[in-house]
């Protein structure tokens, strides 16, 4: 496989801990290898395209910012589109955090730093060559909109779109619309331009059941009197506002995650507030002023006109995979599986996934009791080799520990732990995952086998999973896992599960240090 390794300074960031070219000179086996002051110049994707075309490069790694970093921030995921437009599969690009867990929480330690920085961009290109490439699907969006929420913000959107040409279903649980009278004042002709548009349907007193799909490509499930009807649409628009008793009756249908709050959590709430970790998914955060109501619901809106004008639409499958020989089509995957992907084909015996459905989350790779199932974003094979690499670092005689941190909560709290100077142990050594759900028990023993002493797994709280069970299943299975644990001489305290709110502090650094400070009290006691 011809791989390309491209490090980044992070505009001194990473350079002022330990030399990222004296790091780099490590992996001149492969087939490219640069270093740039950051990735996000022109100059610099530039680069990293021409570099695909002229070594027919299979897979690219990015050591340097948080893989979050190019989801949660306005135009970074822009260079990961470039390279896969250059035809590198995303399943084939792959990201090394040594900026925000390697160089910003260890600048006192230099010498650690860069060497788990070396693990981590180890891990990455383990990564790569051990993950099957997504299937890629190419369709045109529905140029349909669910605006749910018959609000002052669900009003504007629709005023927006119904006026770009696109049909538009406004979704309530109420028979009327919701706003005070202050509001109606304001917005007496956007109501009237709205309700009496000929490609507006008005769907009041109605429920939302189910949403299904990906973005530009959605069926919306609404039930009224005990009706059902399902709507085809390229995009959600969640219109809740502050409405809270709202937001978690459609929390459980949209798989949206959620902050302390109990609001929608969006992508960045300073500059991405509209947009959601589930792409063709929209909310408008609470605000008090009309003006800022309305200005979330143009931003919206907005969003939404950027995805759906587009002629073509490239989706990636990140489903879970099922392999026949091993399939003994027992039906546990189905019981497990909270989004309803998972079925038997019933003329092969054999279980089967509907990729409109699945999440990616990984619950039914961990329940199958004959190993059949495999996550291709984070596949068995790769997760064991990521742990064997991780324990490579050496001890320096304090205890090492492997932390296991969901992309929902636990990786951003440790991101912004960095972020924040807040120094922790070099000895803890991150592996993320894509949810609590994915964390198998056969993980921790690997774990435990390779040399760590310890185990943490930071995982969402169980109200603010966007996985909703995932957190939940979790907690059930490594707490049976403990007798396991204790069975084999060791020390079941040995593994920790912490629930954390992702993207509101430091948490998961602090709960690490304490935890790494424990077990040197236990290496005494057991």
């Amino acid at each position: 496989m011809n791989i390309g390794l491209y490090l980044s300074e992070s505009n001194g960031e990473v350079s002022r801990v330990f030399d990222v070219s004296g790091l780099a000179g490590e992996y001149m086996d492969l087939s490219v290898v640069r270093v740039f002051d950051n990735f996000f110049p022109a100059r610099s994707i530039n680069a990293i395209k021409a570099d695909i075309a002229d070594n027919n490069l299979d897979a690219v790694v990015l050591a340097g910012e948080s893989p979050l970093y190019f989801q949660n921030n306005r135009e970074a995921s822009s260079i990961i589109k470039e390279i896969e437009k250059s035809g590198i599969n995303l399943n084939r690009i792959s990201f090394a955090n040594i900026k925000e867990h390697a160089a910003l929480p260890h600048k006192t330690n230099p010498q650690g730093a860069r060497r788990k920085a070396k693990l981590l961009i180890d891990v990455a290109i383990e990564k790569v060559k051990t993950s099957p490439p997504f299937e890629i699907i190419e369709f045109p969006p529905k140029k349909r909109v669910a605006v749910i929420g018959a609000s002052l913000e669900g009003i504007v959107i629709a005023e927006r779109l119904l006026a770009h040409g696109y049909k538009v279903y406004l979704i309530d649980k109420d028979g009327k619309v919701r706003m005070p009278e202050e509001e109606k004042a304001f917005m007496r002709t956007s109501v009237g331009y709205v309700l009496g548009h000929e490609n507006l349907q008005v769907f009041s007193e109605t429920t939302v059941k189910e949403v299904i799909g990906r973005r530009g490509d959605f069926t919306v499930t609404l039930e009224k009197n005990g009706t059902t009807q399902s709507l085809p649409v390229g995009a959600v628009m969640a219109a809740t506002g502050s409405d809270l008793e709202y937001t978690d009756e459609l929390r459980s249908v949209l798989y949206l995650a959620v902050d302390k709050d109990g609001y929608f959590k969006p992508l960045n709430r300073h500059t991405m507030a509209t947009a959601t970790r589930r792409s063709g998914m929209f909310i408008v955060p609470p605000a008090d002023s009309i003006c800022a109501k309305v200005s979330y619901a143009e931003s919206a809106a907005m969003g939404i006109i950027a995805l759906l004008d587009k002629e073509e639409l490239l989706y990636e499958v990140p489903v879970s995979q099922v392999d026949e020989r091993l399939c003994g089509g027992c039906g546990t995957c189905i019981k497990t599986c909270m989004f309803k992907a998972s079925s038997i084909d019933e003329a092969k015996r054999i279980a089967i996934v509907d990729a409109m459905r699945c999440r990616g989350c990984g619950n039914c790779v961990t329940s199958c009791p004959t190993g059949a199932r495999d996550l291709l974003a984070n596949p068995t094979k790769y997760l064991h080799s990521a742990i064997e690499i991780l324990a490579q670092l050496p001890s320096n005689g304090d205890p090492k520990v492997l932390y296991m941190l969901c992309e929902g909560c636990g990786y951003p709290s440790l991101d912004i732990a960095g972020e924040s100077d807040t120094e922790y142990s070099v000895n803890i050594m991150p592996l993320g995952v894509k949810c609590g759900a994915r964390v198998d028990t056969q993980l921790i023993l690997e774990a435990f086998a390779k040399g760590f002493d310890g185990v943490i797994i930071g995982k969402c709280k169980e109200d603010k999973c966007q996985n909703l069970v995932g957190s939940v299943d979790l907690d059930r299975r490594a707490n049976l896992f403990r007798e396991i644990l204790r069975s084999r001489g060791i020390d079941s305290e040995r593994l920790r599960i912490v629930a954390m709110d992702g993207c509101e502090d430091a948490t998961a650094a602090e709960v690490a240090e304490t935890f790494l400070n424990e077990l040197k009290t236990m290496e005494v006691t057991v």
